[in-house]
């Protein structure tokens, strides 16, 4: 679901850039919004949503600090610059960071240890 939203929103910023730049407007609008919306759309929705996205809250899972506190937005970016680079560099570590949870005591991914949250269920 927040792969849509993130679509979506590249999809606004094209329309944008479309009125304003016309093709190549459009194409670099989606390209920009694309990318911005990859790497802001979950840290802002986890610290004004508490700790959810839309996917999340489908979901009825939330992100939490180790000690459960709020996330935070700095340790929100860190986690989505650890799932972006992982998804980015290789397939297989985005695979395994993502199924890590299945066998771990605490159902935390790669990307919740270098950033010191986990996933619990609302």
């Amino acid at each position: 679901m927040d792969g849509i939203v993130i679509v979506l929103i590249g999809a606004g910023v094209a329309i944008v850039g479309a009125i304003v730049g016309g093709g190549n407007g459009a194409s670099t609008g989606f390209h920009v919004g694309y990318l911005l919306a990859s790497f802001f759309y979950a840290p802002i929705m986890l610290c004004g949503w508490d700790g959810q996205t839309l996917g999340k809250r489908f979901a009825d899972v939330r992100v939490i600090r180790m000690d459960h506190t709020p996330v935070g937005f700095w340790r929100a970016i860190l986690r989505e610059t650890v799932v972006k680079f992982l998804q980015g560099a290789t397939s297989i570590g985005f695979i395994l960071g993502a199924l890590w949870p299945l066998w771990n005591r605490l159902h935390r991914a790669w990307w919740d240890y270098a950033s010191g949250t986990r996933v619990i269920e609302v």
